[in-house]
């Protein structure tokens, strides 16, 4: 997971430092922004795909005793 994480992460940071810029230097418009809002939410969404995608491959992994315990331990029951 984390070789795919990880820049995924340096990405959206990297995103979301430009949107920052874009206010900071007064240089954001509507078009502007609504395009880098876009970029970093398919990021985000990117992301999130990777980190839910491992929780299903650790579930295939986990007998039903594992798999019950790993619920109670994130809080899931």
């Amino acid at each position: 997971m984390k070789a795919e994480a990880v820049p995924e992460g340096d990405e959206l940071i990297a995103r979301e430092a430009a949107l920052d810029r874009a206010f900071a230097n007064r240089t954001i418009s509507p078009d502007t922004l609504a395009a880098l809002t876009a970029r970093i939410g398919e990021v985000q969404a990117r992301l999130r795909a990777i980190h839910l995608k491992y929780h299903l491959t650790t579930a295939d992994l986990l007998s039903p005793h594992q798999r019950y315990r790993y619920a109670e331990l994130r809080g899931y029951r």
